[in-house]
């Protein structure tokens, strides 16, 4: 649960980052991961989250039971699959031609 909700949050931020880029910069990203796919991972560890904060809400509402995980760890985990899942994704698809990011 906690990881999916990572993973949920990782690619609705990733979108957020790409919608915020002009198509000159996706272009240059695309070239870059194209050349170095890591720096996706990189970009994604590099985005700030809350994870304590959406951690304390799950756990607050019931959702997850805190004992014995390490809730924050797999949270970000989580998050920084599908930051750099989307990320790498929208990014193919301005590689092979297509603007328009989802």
């Amino acid at each position: 649960m906690v990881t999916s909700r990572g993973l949920g949050l990782g690619q609705i931020e990733a979108q957020r980052f790409l919608r915020g880029l002009t198509p000159e910069q996706r272009q240059t990203l695309a070239n870059d991961l194209q050349e170095d796919v890591e720096a996706a991972q990189a970009l994604a560890q590099s985005r700030a989250v809350p994870v304590a904060d959406y951690v304390g809400e799950l756990v607050a509402k019931g959702e997850v039971d805190v004992a014995g995980a390490d809730l924050d760890v797999l949270y970000r985990a989580g998050f920084d699959v599908g930051f750099t899942a989307t990320l790498v994704e929208s990014i193919g698809k301005v590689a092979s031609g297509f603007t328009a990011v989802e």
